[in-house]
């Protein structure tokens, strides 16, 4: 039997190494020119803070990277497509499938990875993987992707042929153009992914308005090695690493506007806590919050592990002073009305 698994992320990898491993073959697709979703930008990985990096080894046979989720790239039993993306899906079981590929720029064989195309390229868009800084039109997300082949954002490249010059292999193509295929397949697996809120509609916390104001998500990629700053914790507004850390909870959940938890905001910042004082051990970590939920076995003894200061109170509003320094108010368990200086703030969003 068939399956066709939509998304790359962690549960699609997942459902299609079970459904391969149980002797099935699986179509994984990807709408993004390179898989993996949200997983790829994870140094390091909750709860065992294990490297992610340690899971660029393909699977070459038993015992060897078998715990790697990257061998869902290599693994015999599934065909991985990324830009690719679902069209119209008929029937009842069996399934007739449309499926769209969208135009990469460059031809996947072809590429060697060996940068020149980006070194020439002169056009330069928003880095949306590290989510600082830019990156060139002709790019690739991260560090050892899947598929290795550079990719073109069509919404910045100018078709100025620059990086076609410089081509050893001949692989870029500027007038690619998009496909349509139709499959069939017994089953369906769609795995949803998730997104993070908008802080910035949190109006009290200042996301946008003040540049030391961060999402988790954008914290992890300063600390991580392969990422804008290549492991040097810099504070966005003047380049200066912070001394005080404040990890706010619940942003955008439990409260009046969205009674939800979403169930994981807890342990992730415990995880950036713990990232923090492993590399910056001379940085103070402080986390407001409202209970720590932790869901799982051993999780609470992570949770006493955390070298950090813990204060059980939500922050009302987050002001800056002329040097960028964030003003956060809140009020203590003793209902008086606090305001401490904290040097960045992180959003668990």
């Amino acid at each position: 039997m068939k399956t066709l698994v939509i998304g790359s992320g962690i549960a699609g990898i997942t459902a299609s190494l079970d459904i391969a491993e149980a002797g099935g073959d699986v179509i994984l697709i990807e709408k993004e020119h390179f898989a993996t979703g949200t997983l790829a930008s994870l140094d390091r990985q909750f709860p065992n803070d294990a490297c992610g990096f340690c899971q660029v080894y393909p699977f070459t046979g038993d015992g060897v990277a078998q715990y790697c989720i990257r061998r869902v790239f290599t693994h015999p039993g599934i065909e991985v497509r990324t830009g690719t993306e679902v069209v119209s899906i008929e029937g009842e079981g069996p399934y007739t499938v449309k499926l769209r590929r969208k135009p990469r720029g460059v031809v996947i064989e072809k590429c060697i990875s060996c940068r020149k195309c980006e070194d020439v390229c002169p056009v330069e868009a928003e880095d949306s993987f590290n989510r600082f800084g830019k990156r060139k039109a002709i790019y690739t997300d991260y560090p050892m992707p899947f598929p290795q082949s550079y990719a073109i954002d069509w919404e910045a490249c100018t078709k100025c042929g620059e990086c076609v010059k410089v081509c050893p292999t001949d692989a870029i193509d500027l007038n690619m153009v998009e496909g349509e295929e139709v499959i069939e397949v017994d089953r369906i697996i769609t795995t949803t992914g998730f997104e993070e809120v908008d802080p910035s509609l949190i109006k009290e916390y200042g996301y946008k308005r003040f540049k030391n104001v961060l999402t988790g998500l954008e914290f992890e990629r300063l600390l991580s090695f392969f990422g804008p700053t290549l492991g040097e914790l810099k504070r966005p507004s003047d380049g200066k690493k912070p001394k005080r850390i404040a990890f706010l909870q619940c942003v955008g959940s439990r409260d009046i506007r969205n009674p939800l938890c979403s169930y994981t905001c807890c342990m992730y910042a415990l995880k950036e806590m713990h990232l923090l004082k492993r590399f910056h051990p001379d940085v103070e970590a402080v986390m407001f919050y409202m209970d720590i939920r932790a869901f799982g076995k051993g999780y609470y003894k992570y949770f006493l592990e955390t070298d950090g200061k813990f204060i059980p109170q939500r922050v009302a509003g987050i002001e800056e002073d002329e040097n960028g320094n964030l003003i956060l108010k809140y009020e203590d368990e003793n209902g008086r009305f606090i305001t401490d200086v904290f040097d960045m703030v992180v959003l668990a969003t």
